[in-house]
């Protein structure tokens, strides 16, 4: 018998800091460990994959696994 494997592979993009823009932030020199932190926002980015996944990815994994 032949076995199958189905791969899943998600996506969620970064969502940049709102005030991004406006506070100056364009164009500094950032160090590689703070490059997340400075640019990007954790609460939103967050917030966001967790309502993706109580919207699609938990319901689909829960299908496959009835399956």
């Amino acid at each position: 018998m032949t076995d199958i494997i189905f791969v899943f592979e998600i996506h969620q993009p970064y969502r940049l800091r709102r005030d991004f823009f406006w506070e100056n932030r364009l164009f500094k020199h950032v160090q590689k460990r703070d490059f997340f932190k400075y640019y990007f926002d954790d609460a939103v980015n967050r917030e966001v994959f967790i309502r993706a996944c109580k919207k699609c990815y938990f319901p689909s994994n829960q299908i496959l696994l009835e399956l």
